[in-house]
């Protein structure tokens, strides 16, 4: 990360970061025991440039991407296979601002 203002937090079950002029990735790792389904809910301020949030498997597949230039909110169903390891990224473009990411698991 290359922003002197970066400051983040993450927990069991989310990620947040705040930012003045965020350039590069970051990302969080999820590992589901068993086949689930997840509610992942975002927030995202954008003051200026644009910030990717994007699902990806250990094969390097993006299974959920969207990218933001001005504020929003939203919430996205992923089917997620037991056993494999997934990253959520979060890739930053000069952007400033902030988001709040939370991912809730459900049996299936």
């Amino acid at each position: 990360v290359t922003d002197k203002k970066w400051n983040n937090i993450n927990g069991k079950s989310y990620t947040s970061a705040k930012y003045a002029d965020y350039n590069g990735q970051t990302f969080v790792k999820l590992f589901p025991a068993v086949d689930a389904k997840v509610s992942l809910e975002y927030a995202v301020k954008t003051e200026k440039g644009e910030l990717q949030i994007e699902v990806a498997d250990s094969n390097d597949n993006v299974i959920f991407t969207e990218n933001f230039t001005q504020s929003e909110k939203g919430k996205v169903e992923l089917s997620l296979k037991g056993g494999e390891n997934y990253q959520i990224r979060f890739n930053g473009k000069n952007t400033k601002g902030s988001y709040l990411c939370q991912w809730i698991a459900h049996k299936n």
